[in-house]
């Protein structure tokens, strides 16, 4: 079955798919999956109930674009592809009947759920299903490589050393012989090294994020991660946002007034030059405390930013240093990864 198909080795240990749900399972993202597949069921079932169908060609446009998105252009790739994942054809074109019908859902999605329940095993099936038709199987399945390789870097793991994420083998008993096998001595198997690589993962972090190493990392970063401390004023039209940033730049409007006239609040955001889009970055850069930089079309909305503070990267921020462990951490990861992973079957 596919929880016995090995995904890759590390230095000649190898990891299977049980171990990959099971290390999911632990850090909490099958849940994620799992209440995402819940919903989509629900909406089927709510669909049914109501007579809300979908569009005739919905499906057919669904599939097609699921199947040049992994280059299955012709019918025999994508039956082995559903074949190597133990899909049938009918799971799959639920599966994009759910997907569908959850991205049209409005309203209360508790309620939805509290109204159309599916039971655990059902449940357990159709996240596998979503997970591997889905981006999550191959993001499990780099995350455990991260954590495998980082063990094998490693000459001992020090066991009194606490993971860096919260374990719970509870829930790992729920998961039905569908989708983890039923062989039990397997799968305390499988957690007992999970738990391993936990703890290696956390020794890997200590020796990793040495305060030079970090600092370094800042350091070399003093231009993109120069954050800005603004207030947004949001317009659903660009001739009101262009209004506002007239009475603001030459009637001399207060922010505080312009936003009482328009009948809107302002929003507070902070963010580092380096998420800022391209074209917008020269203008905040070139910014002082006061300045009004917009309006700019972003996600539907025109917004007018007056930047409050300009403020340059340093360790000292919480922020910075949660920001620049992340990545000099993701990087180190990435570089064991690399070194050690032979990779087989992937979702």
């Amino acid at each position: 079955m596919l929880a016995d198909a090995v995904v890759y080795s590390v230095e000649g240990e190898t990891y299977c798919w049980r171990d990959v749900i099971l290390s999911a399972v632990r850090r909490g993202d099958w849940h994620a999956v799992e209440q995402r597949a819940r919903l989509g069921a629900a909406a089927v079932r709510h669909a049914d109930a109501t007579g809300a169908s979908l569009p005739s060609s919905a499906l057919d446009t669904a599939g097609r674009d699921f199947r040049y998105a992994r280059d299955l252009v012709t019918a025999s790739s994508m039956e082995e592809w559903l074949v190597r994942r133990e899909i049938s054809v009918q799971e799959w074109t639920a599966f994009l009947r759910r997907s569908l019908q959850r991205a049209a859902v409005s309203g209360n999605a508790t309620d939805l759920l509290a109204r159309y329940p599916t039971a655990d095993d059902e449940a357990a099936r159709l996240t596998m299903i979503e997970a591997i038709c889905g981006p999550d199987l191959d993001a499990w399945s780099r995350a455990l490589a991260r954590r495998a390789a980082a063990h094998a870097s490693l000459a001992a793991a020090p066991p009194s050393t606490p993971a860096t994420e919260p374990v719970s083998d509870a829930q790992n008993t729920s998961l039905p012989a569908s989708v983890i096998g039923d062989d039990e001595l397997l799968r305390r198997a499988s957690e007992q090294r999970l738990a391993a690589l936990d703890r290696s993962l956390a020794a890997f972090r200590d020796v990793t994020l040495t305060d030079r190493v970090v600092q370094d990392y800042v350091s070399a970063r003093q231009l993109d991660w120069v954050r800005f401390d603004c207030r947004v004023l949001a317009f659903p039209r660009r001739e009101m946002a262009a209004e506002a940033a007239l009475l603001l730049r030459e009637d001399g409007e207060g922010f505080t007034r312009v936003y009482q006239v328009a009948h809107t609040e302002p929003r507070l955001a902070s963010f580092y030059l380096d998420q800022i889009d391209e074209p917008l970055r020269d203008h905040f850069l070139g910014s002082r405390p006061g300045d009004l930089i917009g309006p700019t079309h972003i996600d539907g909305e025109y917004l007018l930013y007056e930047v409050e503070k300009k403020v340059l990267p340093t360790l000292g921020d919480v922020d910075v240093r949660r920001r620049a462990e992340r990545a000099v951490l993701d990087l180190a990861l990435d570089q064991q990864v690399d070194r050690r992973v032979t990779w087989g079957a992937r979702g």
